[in-house]
């Protein structure tokens, strides 16, 4: 599969509010985080999935900078703000 595919996959399935998740206590069941999302992506390799992180990296600033899950996790981040982000991602890939 290629990033674009992935990430766009990805991005569905967290599309709707109620199925995108941030911070332990905030989970419920169905839902995931942006690391998640393209974890759980059918049908991808770990090396195809691996790419399509690094376009998502790239627009929130980096694998060591910020992670991805440490970037949704944090408080003030806005669902919004996650969409756009993959739709940027997407875009690079």
């Amino acid at each position: 599969m290629t990033s674009k595919e992935i990430l766009t996959q990805a991005r569905k399935s967290i599309e709707n509010p109620d199925r995108w998740g941030k911070g332990p206590a905030m989970y419920r069941p169905g839902t995931c985080c942006a690391s998640e999302a393209i974890k759980n992506v059918q049908g991808a390799t770990f090396d195809e999935r691996s790419l399509a992180r690094g376009c998502l990296f790239r627009v929130i600033g980096g694998v060591f900078k910020r992670p991805i899950t440490l970037w949704n996790d944090d408080p003030k981040r806005t669902h919004k703000e996650v969409l756009q982000a993959f739709d940027e991602a997407i875009e690079i890939a």
